[in-house]
């Protein structure tokens, strides 16, 4: 009795499912694809070749072997290049479905197809990229705690959470003054935060900031990249002068004019201070050796003494008789012209 193809092949498997890691050149275990034919054993009719069918752009990644059925990669997958944009949510993997026929040697010949579905693993194999690695800026020191300042962004080429997941933060350089979201990457001064120079020990005006950023990875698989921020404080005019206390000043009466009597000092911490000296002669006050007040109509203090605005040079103007008047009270204002109004 001569045999007839009459069985086509049979897969052991209605479908196959199979997970293979990106980067890897194999399955973790050796992946065979079998169907059976029921026809004679040893003729072409039960003799069943294996080739992937159908129009899936992912069948050039696989080779399948046309006689054993093992199904391999062609080369290390990358994750990334197989996922869209549009599926960047995928948690980990990516299943690429592919379609095996199964034929035997009889004339005619026949088969039957099964379905390959391989999910390709992301491993966190990309590290984040910082758009902007050193970044500047310059702020006033008057600014106000909690104020957003700027944004460092940085990219993860992975293709899935949360290996492509960033956490920011700041490691170092920030002290109390600066914190960081850790989700936006938006840096802020801290609440409560002062930038005055003046109050700071040292003082400081210049702030250098590390950022690192964290992609999800877990335990030592966790990739990073590190940026720097510098910030500059900017000094803004909102402190006053302090006239240093020039003390009782003594002249030999009848100096010629023209004699500097002293020089006023005066200290303002702003560095763009300009400082004027002022006489508010609606305060001079005389007296002669009795102790009467001198009233202005007799000795005209005010023409008496002239007070230099630019540098504080206190010089004689009128020579003074210690019998018309022995002392003389002088109200001093000093001023900066730059202060924020």
């Amino acid at each position: 009795v001569e045999d007839v193809n009459d069985n086509a092949p049979l897969f052991l498997q209605s479908t196959y499912e199979a997970r293979l890691l990106e980067n890897e050149s194999n399955f973790d275990s050796p992946l065979f694809i079998e169907a059976r034919d029921a026809d004679l054993n040893g003729t072409k009719n039960s003799e069943v070749r294996y080739t992937l069918i159908g129009y899936s752009q992912f069948k050039r990644n696989f080779t399948l072997d046309p006689v054993t059925g093992e199904l391999k990669p062609r080369k290390p997958i990358d994750f990334e290049a197989l996922v869209q944009q549009d599926t960047k949510t995928l948690l980990g993997s990516f299943p690429v479905s592919l379609q095996v026929k199964a034929e035997d040697g009889g004339r005619p010949s026949l088969s039957s197809i099964t379905t390959v579905t391989v999910y390709v693993q992301d491993i966190n194999d990309n590290p984040p990229i910082f758009e902007v690695a050193n970044f500047s800026t310059t702020i006033p020191e008057d600014t106000p705690g909690g104020t957003s300042l700027f944004k460092l962004i940085a990219h993860d080429a992975d293709g899935s959470s949360p290996n492509n997941a960033i956490a920011y933060r700041i490691v170092d350089g920030a002290g109390d003054k600066f914190v960081m979201d850790s989700t936006t990457g938006v840096i802020s001064t801290a609440i409560g935060s002062n930038l005055d120079p003046d109050l700071t020990q040292p003082r400081t005006m210049r702030y250098h900031l590390k950022i690192i950023a964290l992609d999800g990875g877990i335990g030592k698989q966790q990739l990073s990249a590190t940026a720097t921020a510098t910030v500059m404080v900017r000094d803004v005019n909102n402190k006053p002068p302090v006239l240093e206390d020039p003390g009782t000043v003594r002249i030999r009466e009848n100096t010629p004019v023209g004699h500097v009597a002293t020089r006023l000092f005066a200290h303002d911490p702003d560095t763009t201070a300009k400082l004027r000296f002022t006489i508010d002669h609606s305060g001079t006050e005389g007296r002669n050796e009795e102790g009467r007040i001198v009233r202005n109509t007799e000795v005209n203090l005010e023409a008496s003494l002239e007070l230099d605005p630019n540098d504080g040079t206190l010089r004689l103007t009128k020579v003074l008789d210690r019998e018309e008047v022995e002392t003389i009270k002088l109200i001093v204002n000093v001023e900066d012209l730059e202060a924020q109004k």
